[in-house]
């Protein structure tokens, strides 16, 4: 995601960044998808998960894998250690 497209004076302000369905269907592509975004938009500015209207039950599961996924990335983050210069 090109970081000057957000400050476009068309841009709309309420734009929230989703993945494509088919990152979700592998941990390795809900952090391929984080590690792309998060830099850029932030965890506000993003869909959070995604969610197949055909399978309604899959809907809390999704959800939970996609707020441990977040709850592990931000331990991840917070755990790094800053490099002092």
């Amino acid at each position: 995601m090109d970081a000057s497209l957000r400050r476009s004076p068309g841009a709309h302000p309420s734009l929230r960044l989703g993945p494509p369905w088919w990152f979700f269907d592998s941990f390795e592509g809900i952090s391929n998808f984080r590690r792309a975004v998060t830099e850029t938009c932030g965890f506000y500015n993003t869909a959070g998960f995604n969610d197949d209207t055909r399978a309604f039950c899959s809907i809390p599961a999704r959800h939970d894998v996609a707020r441990r996924w977040d709850c592990a990335y931000w331990r991840n983050l917070l755990a790094r250690p800053v490099a002092r210069g």
